[in-house]
């Protein structure tokens, strides 16, 4: 059991899942989800705000077990909210969400700015690259308008990745692996397979610069809860994944002490549906460790990954040893966190 929080905590507990920082729209609506814990006032609803102005309001009541596991308040099982809202025709718009409580009280949970996306259809890189691209695993988000079962993408006229979408809205993530490629630059297209079987026109054909992958280029991931609680435990959830090989083992150290390993393997959908990589649906780790006697006021957590090729990358915090509420990383979200 997790043990209680500690006193001193905020008004709100919150994750915000959807939407992320500079998300596409395509369709015209944007879906919104996440959670939210009212620590002496009950939840009312979460105003969702586009542009400053109101356009709905939700209710908590979604069935959220993976809240449950680390936050031990009455409610946290059932805390979650989801919704659509819909997003100006010109560009997109600053989505702001707002928790409401019972006692009337405002507390901003996040502001995400989100790309409307129009067209026929379209492709964006993820991450964006801005000039050569990285030779590894290329994540890509789709979108047609055209209505598509599959799409397939080919490099240098060989079909490398393919993905069934029917059902699904866009976009779409899909993943390519440039590593093999021999020469300097790739040739990349992609097409819809229609529901009769016929090919699309292509939503993306291009012929991409090539340069190798930097180390640090090779890993993507964040902290979602980073926290001391009462008596000394120290909780850490994240993800992490690695584009040229799996991730191995995450080592954790506080004030340069191992503490030991975290799990591997949690499901992360939410990173699966932003990224096109292997590993992404179970990218999530977590670990609960006793800080040592004598940590001081403060300690430097140092989490470091290790991938099946060797390659390291470290995420460092520095923590308050004070208990603390237990809640997200401000800010934190896929891709958020960097290494160092």
């Amino acid at each position: 059991m997790t043990p209680p929080l500690a006193g001193g905590q905020p008004p709100v507990l919150f994750g915000v899942d959807l939407p992320r920082d500079d998300d596409l729209c395509v369709g015209g609506e944007v879906e919104v989800a996440g959670w939210a814990l009212g620590t002496g006032s009950a939840v009312a609803s979460v105003e969702v705000r586009v542009d400053g102005e109101t356009r709905c309001r939700l209710t908590t009541g979604e069935v959220r077990p993976d809240v449950a596991l680390v936050v031990a308040l009455p409610g946290a099982a059932t805390s979650g909210w989801r919704g659509r809202v819909a997003l100006p025709a010109e560009g997109g718009g600053e989505v702001a969400l707002v928790a409401r409580l019972a006692d009337g009280s405002e507390h901003p949970l996040a502001t995400r700015r989100v790309l409307r996306v129009e067209g026929t259809s379209g492709v964006r890189l993820e991450p964006p690259v801005d000039g050569a691209v990285p030779r590894g695993l290329l994540g890509l988000r789709l979108w047609s308008a055209q209505p598509v079962r599959e799409v397939r993408a080919s490099v240098d006229g060989d079909v490398v990745a393919t993905r069934r979408v029917a059902g699904e809205p866009p976009p779409w993530a899909l993943e390519v692996d440039l590593e093999g490629i021999a020469g300097d630059r790739a040739r990349l297209r992609v097409v819809g397979v229609g529901t009769a079987g016929e090919l699309t026109p292509p939503l993306v054909d291009a012929t991409l610069p090539l340069r190798p992958l930097a180390p640090e280029e090779g890993w993507l991931g964040g902290l979602d809860v980073c926290c001391v609680m009462e008596g000394g435990v120290l909780l850490v959830r994240g993800w992490l994944c690695s584009r040229t090989a799996e991730v191995a083992r995450v080592e954790i150290s506080a004030n340069g002490l191992p503490l030991g390993r975290a799990r591997l393997g949690a499901p992360r959908p939410d990173v699966a549906d932003r990224l096109a990589l292997a590993d992404a649906p179970v990218a999530g780790f977590e670990v609960m460790a006793l800080l040592p006697e004598g940590a001081g006021d403060e300690v430097t957590l140092v989490v470091a990954a290790v991938n099946r090729r060797g390659e390291r990358w470290t995420i460092t915090r520095r923590l308050s040893v004070a208990p603390a509420p237990l809640s997200p990383v401000p800010g934190a979200a896929p891709g958020a966190a960097g290494g160092g």
